[in-house]
């Protein structure tokens, strides 16, 4: 039962849902999932779902709470920023969200320099590069960004940003990132006992950083006969 359960919670794509979504459509999405199971599993889907709903609130008050006890470590030497695959027909909400916060952190003098994370993973295009060129198109100095394009997963990101943040020579560094990588990557770092920093933004934030991206020249950032990873 609990893995029928789990697989029709995923199937039914039950997304994370704000505070400020109308709570019709919370109700009409408990009617869907209601009609379409056996009653016997309607108190534990609905048990789940409840969950799901208030699973924001969660995440939001971690975010603000890691974010407040890091802050005072500031200012950081360097920020990690971990990539999300580039696609050049398509801009993903999550990288739109990473690099506008890793402008606000710069230009707040929160950051003095950002590491971009990140290989060709699931696109043909290096993460790390693409971002960087990003960030030179929102005007952020290209002598304060740089890359590390080995990385093929978050804890990598961590591991291989924080060798090129020692290889650089910068002390006091912190990963800027969305909430819900940050709450995985703050275990890898307390079980890694590393010494950095995290700083995710703010769920809220998310409706705040969902603007157009500057449009790129990614052929720098292109891997001609590209694998993904799922196939190597």
């Amino acid at each position: 039962m609990l893995v029928i359960l789990h697989n029709t919670f995923y199937k039914l794509n039950v997304v994370c849902i704000t505070s400020t979504t109308p709570n019709i459509y919370r109700l009409q999405l408990l009617s869907i999932i209601m009609k379409s199971l056996p009653q016997i599993r309607i108190l534990m889907l609905v048990t789940i779902a409840a969950i799901g709903f208030t699973s924001c609130s969660i995440v939001s008050y971690t975010a603000a709470k890691t974010y407040k006890r890091s802050i005072t470590e500031g200012p950081f030497d360097a920020i990690i920023v971990p990539g999300i695959p580039y696609d050049s027909l398509k801009t993903n909400r999550i990288l739109m969200a990473r690099m506008y916060w890793a402008k606000h952190l710069y230009e707040k003098g929160i950051a003095a320099n950002i590491i971009f994370s990140g290989a060709a993973v699931h696109t043909p295009f290096v993460e790390a590069i693409a971002m960087k060129i990003i960030a030179d198109s929102l005007g952020i100095p290209s002598q304060h960004t740089f890359i590390e394009h080995h990385a093929l997963h978050s804890t990598e990101n961590v591991d291989y940003g924080m060798a090129l943040a020692d290889s650089l020579g910068f002390k006091k560094v912190a990963v800027a990132t969305d909430p819900f990588q940050a709450l995985f990557l703050r275990l890898h770092i307390k079980d890694r006992q590393l010494p950095i920093a995290v700083l995710p933004f703010e769920l809220d934030s998310m409706k705040t950083f969902n603007r157009p991206l500057p449009a790129i020249n990614y052929s720098e950032a292109y891997v001609h006969n590209f694998i993904p990873l799922r196939d190597r």
